[in-house]
């Protein structure tokens, strides 16, 4: 058996058991396609994926609660907030409603620049900051790109029924793995392939 066919077989058998953080483990699998799926199930061409584990600020003090994903459509100004769930149980109301609040760029500007502040990982925050510099969304006029929110999951009746019931917005998507079957990477035909028999069409 071939050694990335293995990891996939282990990460599957892993995740019936109780505790283990699979969404975790696959994070970087899904972050080198991300771009891909994300232009493919939303029919869109200019989407590029950015960073993970977007800070956003806290009401009190400067913790933060982390977006998985953070890409941004440059054909139409539009940023993306992508959640990934590996089961249908762990999707958070809570977290949901947060990013709710987050209609447009500027809020997060605001929150990236006092979070950027206030942290001890000065190196980080450079890294993180430049990365947004680069694709001019440390601009004033960024901040009125609007934001959209995407759950990639497992297909989920109840999820997408929670979701319907809070999106005041309607600026939420949901893409199953399901609905990724017809998908194939450009970069990675094989690999994704592999990535998605073993795994992703199995949960």
């Amino acid at each position: 058996m071939k050694f990335t066919e293995s990891i996939f077989e282990l990460l599957l058998d892993n995740k019936s058991l109780p505790y283990y953080q699979a969404e975790r483990r696959i994070d970087i699998f899904i972050n080198l396609f991300l771009a891909e799926i994300l232009n493919h199930a939303l029919k869109k061409t200019g989407i590029k994926y950015i960073l993970p584990e977007l800070p956003l600020k806290k009401e009190m003090g400067h913790l933060s609660t982390k977006v998985d994903y953070l890409c941004f459509d440059s054909n139409e100004n539009v940023i993306y907030f992508v959640e990934l769930k590996t089961d249908a149980r762990s999707f958070d109301t809570g977290q949901f409603d947060i990013y709710q609040t987050y209609q447009t760029w500027d809020k997060c500007q605001s929150d990236i620049k006092a979070i950027t502040t206030k942290s001890k990982a000065k190196q980080k925050f450079e890294k993180l900051n430049q990365r947004l510099g680069s694709l001019n969304l440390l601009d004033e006029l960024a901040g009125s790109y609007k934001v959209r929110i995407v759950y990639i999951a497992p297909e989920s009746s109840s999820i997408r029924q929670k979701i319907m019931a809070r999106d005041k917005l309607n600026n939420v998507s949901y893409i199953a793995f399901s609905e990724l079957s017809e998908f194939n990477s450009l970069i990675h035909p094989a690999e994704w392939q592999l990535f998605y028999s073993k795994f992703l069409a199995q949960i």
